[in-house]
């Protein structure tokens, strides 16, 4: 990046925040937010719609005091597109540090600071990568999240996937961080909803070149749903079905965790309580992720497999989530 520009943008982020405490002289500063303090935000788009930008220098700003101060950042994101990855990493710092620590319940995402931020990276596009994590990184570090930013993030990830043709090893770990975090309701397994998205974007996306991890993800997330839905009491062993055990790739003791398992094929749903679903019994595996879970089943509980076969022909059976299913 041009040196002289990069010296105007930050020279125009100071000004934007001339009451923050920043680090190389180490002074508390107090902080104003008045009328001029607002009108001067608009300088950030100005200098970012400059075109000149290549990188972004360290603007030495450790918080974030005010909704105006955050959209101020969301705009500067916006128009970087990607360019600059030290700024994303601060981006995201400042954004999760405001929110977690300076608005509202120290640690709590609201319904209403959720809703704020879809509208700050709910564009016609999609949010990018950079938006992205920084949902994951609230997810991550939160004790409580609506579970609509959960929903709202994995389907930003199978959406960037679908438009870019292919689920990569980013995609891949990104869909990992999501079901890693118990958003909105809790579960220690993986959900319905959770389970029927890795079905939809495998549906869309399954017979490409995808990254390796990707049959291995689909593998475990649905069986994890599978056997938590087919247990009597999946309560009693949530230990055995957390989904950090089933998604962590350094986890072993696989054998154990099934183990704890032994009772589901006797109790596995009815397929009629599962709106769209589609068989796992009554039709082949129709894409490189799809095998891997029929494979992963008969190897591990193979008692299940055999179990779903015979209440195909009964009339019942236990079902693989569709995407219809989140309509």
């Amino acid at each position: 990046m041009n040196y002289s520009s990069g010296l105007t943008i930050a020279k125009a982020w100071c000004a934007i925040f001339p009451a923050q405490k920043r680090r190389p002289w180490g002074k508390d500063l107090e902080h104003k937010d008045g009328a001029g303090h607002v009108s001067r935000l608009s300088d950030i788009d100005a200098i970012a719609a400059s075109g000149a930008l290549l990188g972004v220098p360290d603007f030495h700003i450790d918080s974030v005091r005010s909704r105006h101060e955050a959209e101020a950042l969301f705009r500067l994101n916006a128009r970087l597109g990607g360019s600059a990855p030290d700024w994303g990493v601060r981006f995201r710092e400042l954004v999760c540090d405001y929110f977690l620590n300076l608005e509202g319940e120290p640690g709590e995402i609201t319904d209403d600071q959720c809703f704020w931020l879809i509208g700050q990276i709910d564009r016609k596009a999609g949010p990018g990568p950079t938006e992205i994590d920084l949902l994951l990184d609230l997810m991550r570090q939160a004790r409580m999240t609506p579970i609509t930013l959960g929903r709202f993030t994995l389907k930003s990830i199978t959406d960037a996937a679908v438009r870019a043709g292919t689920i990569d090893a980013a995609a891949c770990e990104r869909l990992r961080r999501a079901l890693m975090s118990r958003s909105g309701d809790g579960s220690p397994w993986v959900t319905q909803y959770e389970a029927a998205s890795l079905m939809g974007l495998d549906a869309a996306l399954g017979d490409r070149r995808n990254d390796p991890a990707w049959p291995w993800l689909l593998s475990r997330a649905v069986a994890n749903h599978i056997l938590a839905s087919a247990h009597p009491d999946p309560a009693g062993i949530a230990g055995h079905l957390s989904r950090e055990r089933w998604l962590d790739p350094c986890a072993r003791g696989l054998g154990d965790i099934m183990a704890g398992t032994a009772a589901a094929p006797a109790s596995a749903p009815d397929c009629r309580d599962r709106a769209g679903a589609c068989s796992l019994a009554s039709s082949p595996p129709r894409t490189p992720a799809e095998r891997a879970l029929v494979t992963f089943l008969r190897r591990e509980v193979p008692g299940l497999v055999d179990a779903l076969a015979g209440r195909t022909a009964a009339g019942t059976c236990l079902n693989l989530p569709s995407a219809d299913a989140l309509r």
